[in-house]
């Protein structure tokens, strides 16, 4: 996470000058390998989710949970959901590698392919849709409980290749793998912000949450998607 306290804000572009992501060994006196990080030569989109929450003072005085709190948790959760789509559309970009299919139906070898696409990087998150989520659950591999994966016992989704996967309603007809670590940067002005008042000759209490984030690629080829 980057924290800034201005709405204009250039990332990092990394260049790799030969293509290798491991030191390599350098003789004595020899130019060592580079790595080139130069600015973005766009701005990063930032973009400002947030909600207000209006109750009386009858609503608030005669209920017997902590009304805003539990509203405010449910905004923020919606808040943390449009920025996942965020970033879900930087991870999903055009220039993003695809990894095609080796057959027409999904196998265990796609998701080798898609694990080996990110490499060196290492693959610890994986993006699935709930329309491709049939199809991987119904997987041999996935329903093995001598591999600890027992979706079909407890109905816990297991960490596939050691991948934490999360499961989204969007429309994407693909998988996405990528390393968390090194995939996406997360830009925010001053994090979260509530703020809370009181309109007297109406006797309401109001409260607002909103952030403003962004994100940006770092290196692209820690992500990787098959084509579903």
């Amino acid at each position: 996470v980057t924290n800034i306290d201005s709405l204009d804000y250039r990332s990092i572009y990394v260049t790799n000058k030969n293509e290798d992501y491991y030191v390599q060994e350098t003789n004595e006196g020899a130019e060592l390998h580079e790595i080139k990080i130069t600015l973005d030569s766009k701005l990063t989109e930032l973009k400002k989710y947030g909600k207000m929450i209006s109750a009386s003072y009858e609503a608030i005085k005669y209920q017997k949970l902590d009304l805003f709190t539990t509203i405010l948790k449910r905004i923020g959760t919606s808040i943390a959901y449009k920025e996942f789509i965020d970033a879900m559309a930087i991870i999903s970009g055009d220039d993003i590698e695809v990894v095609s299919k080796v057959g027409s139906t999904l196998c265990y070898q796609d998701l080798v392919a898609l694990w080996s696409n990110c490499q060196p990087f290492t693959m610890n998150t994986l993006i699935c849709t709930t329309k491709i989520l049939p199809a991987l659950l119904s997987l041999p591999e996935f329903t093995d409980s001598n591999a600890g994966l027992t979706f079909h016992g407890n109905g816990q989704i297991g960490t596939l290749m050691g991948a934490n996967m999360i499961v989204i309603p969007e429309d994407v007809n693909a998988i996405i793998g990528f390393d968390k670590n090194y995939a996406v940067e997360k830009v925010q002005v001053g994090g979260v912000m509530t703020e809370f008042d009181k309109l007297i000759d109406r006797q309401l209490e109001r409260a607002t949450v909103s952030t403003i984030t962004g994100f940006n690629a770092i290196y692209k080829d820690s992500i990787s998607m098959l084509g579903v």
